[in-house]
């Protein structure tokens, strides 16, 4: 084992970790109980772990099923210094939403948030 990290909450969900093409850094979405993370890492640390809701001002209502491993978040690398981030959250009762913007890991920055 290179390196391990702990996501630590109430009720985490996630599913794929995802590597940059240099495979420098790494990105994994994940939801702790209704809080939607993008958490990238390299071999030595964790760079950020980016608060979609509190970053979007969602609520916290987007809680994971149980017996679903799918944490209603994806990502993935469009190169080493950005992240493609894209997630369901629930507006009202069965009444879902789908956002996605682009995370600058460099910059620390969002754009295209729809």
């Amino acid at each position: 084992m290179i390196q391990s990290y702990d996501i630590i909450g109430t009720y985490i969900k996630a599913n794929l970790i995802e590597q940059s093409e240099s495979s420098k850094r790494f990105a994994v979405a994940y939801n702790d109980d209704g809080q939607i993370h993008l958490l990238i890492f390299d071999k030595q640390k964790i760079i950020v772990d980016f608060d979609v809701n509190k970053y979007f001002q969602l609520p916290y209502i987007s809680l994971p099923l149980s017996g679903f491993y799918n944490p209603f978040a994806i990502c993935c690398f469009l190169s080493d210094q950005e992240v493609f981030f894209s997630y369901y959250t629930v507006q009202k009762k069965a009444a879902f939403m789908h956002y996605h913007f682009i995370y600058n890991v460099d910059q620390w920055t969002t754009r295209g948030a729809l």
